[in-house]
């Protein structure tokens, strides 16, 4: 077995999961505000044609393929973040890196989007289970994307990877330009520490002193292959 969840790692992955689901209640929101706000306008032009003004056909299909577009978002939404909730319903036990992925993914999304860059996600290694607390490997590789989004410059796009070599599996958070550490940074460092250090792992920041583009959380690697 893993690391055994104590009190602090309940309490930070119970944390991270209200934090994450309020995220995406306010993404679901915008969902509902925009199609209330495309319905109410093909009100207007409903009641303007009653009125006898001429119905204008393609703007009101473009109207429609708009409401369309928002409920499958809005169904996404749903289903991902239903996905990401049943993260409690086993707090520790074997889990296939491919679910994992899967969910970080969904959860990545808003996070490069408020912090205006491509997310790329690569797929990571077939049939890989491991070992360990589903909530905090989740909040370690988000905590490193802030990590990476809360630095001074820019990066046109963030990429979120996974390794498994040599007995060590890693997932790697990494940008495609350098960013420099500021205090924010410096703060999230050490909170990363503690926690992967509370999940048996180790955080590396390669590179140059006040450089960030590479962030790497690295664990023993307990099984693969099979799940």
């Amino acid at each position: 077995m893993g690391s055994p969840i104590n009190q602090t790692l309940l309490e930070q992955g119970l944390n991270f999961l209200g934090r994450e689901t309020a995220r995406q209640t306010h993404e679901i929101t915008n969902v509902h505000n925009i199609i209330n706000e495309l319905s109410g306008l093909l009100g207007d032009m409903l009641a303007a044609a009653a009125a006898g003004r001429p119905l204008e056909p393609e703007r009101v299909g473009k109207i429609v393929t708009k409401i369309q577009e928002q409920i499958q978002r809005g169904n996404n939404l749903v289903r991902g973040l239903n996905r990401f909730a049943h993260s409690v319903d086993v707090l520790a036990g074997m889990f296939d890196l491919e679910e994992v992925a899967e969910r970080v993914e969904f959860l990545a999304e808003r996070h490069a989007r408020l912090g205006k860059v491509r997310l790329r996600c690569l797929p990571p290694p077939k049939n890989v289970s491991f070992d360990g607390f589903l909530l905090g490997y989740q909040q370690l590789i988000l905590d490193a994307l802030d990590l990476i989004l809360e630095s001074d410059g820019r990066s046109n796009e963030v990429c979120i990877g996974y390794q498994v070599a040599d007995g060590v599996m890693e997932f790697i958070v990494e940008s495609d330009q350098p960013r420099v550490k500021n205090d924010r940074t410096v703060k999230g460092i050490k909170q990363i520490e503690a926690l992967i250090a509370e999940l048996g792992g180790r955080l590396s920041v390669p590179g140059e002193a006040g450089v960030l583009q590479r962030v790497v959380l690295s664990f023993p690697h307990l099984q693969a292959g099979g799940g």
